[in-house]
């Protein structure tokens, strides 16, 4: 989200992945200054909403180690900061202003409303930290937004994001690339949350003019129409060999021609056995992304015996069709880079 966000704002500079917080942004001010922001992600199953008491607990009567603590001791560096947190779970009403944004209206208008949460948080022995900087309570609650998503809707609203992004961009694709396009960007994100920070340390920092100029890069790959040096390309990545490149060439030919003029499928039949074969793949590729699978030469065995294994699940279809139509039908789909036979590169 943060890095779709940081490709279409001019005050979103860098995005930090698994640093001094799960994520650290890092916004600049107009003043020529910047603004550091900790943002904390919460993905857990409480049989609860978020309240006062959840916010402050300790754990094991610890201190320093309630989520207001760790969040507030991220306040260190000379920058101003700020604070986010996000969660998986909705919060209680007395919360609810914390997740009005900190520069609307809406938010200074619930004065009250943070002048009464200020006071019952500071009954919590947690409330009493202060940061390295000296700041307390206060200004965590002053400088802090707290926002929750369910992942399929954050997921959805990213995909669109991106979308809306390449075409303000003119940069012709697909709507059905943008998933493959999406997960290429899932697995940069995990690539750099998972570089150590010594001595790894500029691998985990995203930057706005290098991601923007990394997804112009991936699109340029792929085709705004089906394309054999598309499909090429994909097969040698996989280490097919020459003569497999020029019968999957000629399958994929096949099956268009197919589409065009039929022969062995009604209409109907066509879009049946694409959708079945549109869904193994998209379930192969997970396991692919996942490490569930092995890459290149293998994974493409893999598919090739996957697709023809949807024959025998075509019951109502005769005469059935001919494998090669079916492999032709996997062939268009990875030359229209909505299936790969590796994973992403970074």
């Amino acid at each position: 989200m943060f890095c779709i966000e940081m490709v279409t704002a001019a005050t979103l500079l860098e995005v930090w992945c698994e640093t001094y917080d799960d994520i650290v942004l890092v916004w600049s001010l107009p003043t020529g200054l910047e603004r550091m922001e900790f943002v904390q992600v919460k993905n857990e199953e409480l049989d609860q909403l978020y309240s006062v008491a959840k916010v402050l607990v300790r754990e094991s009567a610890k201190e320093g180690t309630s989520l207001f603590e760790r969040s507030l001791a991220r306040d260190t560096c000379t920058e101003a900061t700020r604070f986010r947190l996000i969660t998986s779970r909705q919060l209680q009403p007395d919360l609810k202003p914390l997740t009005f944004s900190r520069d609307d209206e809406s938010r200074k208008t619930q004065t009250a409303e943070l002048a009464a949460l200020l006071v019952e948080m500071e009954k919590k022995p947690a409330a009493s930290c202060l940061s390295p900087k000296g700041n307390g309570l206060k200004y965590w609650l002053e400088n802090l937004l707290w926002e929750y998503y369910s992942e399929p809707a954050l997921a959805a609203s990213n995909c669109l994001r991106l979308a809306k992004y390449l075409e303000a961009a003119a940069i012709p694709v697909y709507t059905d690339t943008i998933e493959d396009l999406y997960q290429q960007l899932l697995w940069r994100v995990k690539t750099a949350a998972e570089a150590t920070f010594q001595p790894s340390r500029a691998a985990k920092v995203l930057r706005k003019d290098d991601l923007a100029f990394w997804l112009r890069e991936k699109v340029a790959g792929s085709p705004t129409v089906g394309s054999d040096a598309r499909l090429r390309e994909k097969l040698l990545s996989a280490k097919q060999a020459d003569d497999t490149i020029v019968s999957a060439i000629e399958m994929r030919r096949n099956y268009n021609q197919e589409r065009r003029r039929p022969s062995y499928l009604s209409l109907d039949h066509s879009n049946l056995v694409t959708e079945k074969i549109r869904g193994v793949l998209h379930h192969l590729k997970g396991r692919l992304d996942s490490g569930e699978l092995p890459e290149g030469q293998a994974f493409h065995g893999t598919c090739v015996e996957r697709v023809i294994a949807v024959k025998d699940d075509c019951d109502g279809i005769s005469p059935k069709p001919p494998e090669g139509l079916l492999l032709g039908c996997m062939y268009e789909i990875a030359s229209r880079c909505r299936h790969r036979f590796i994973r992403p590169k970074v």
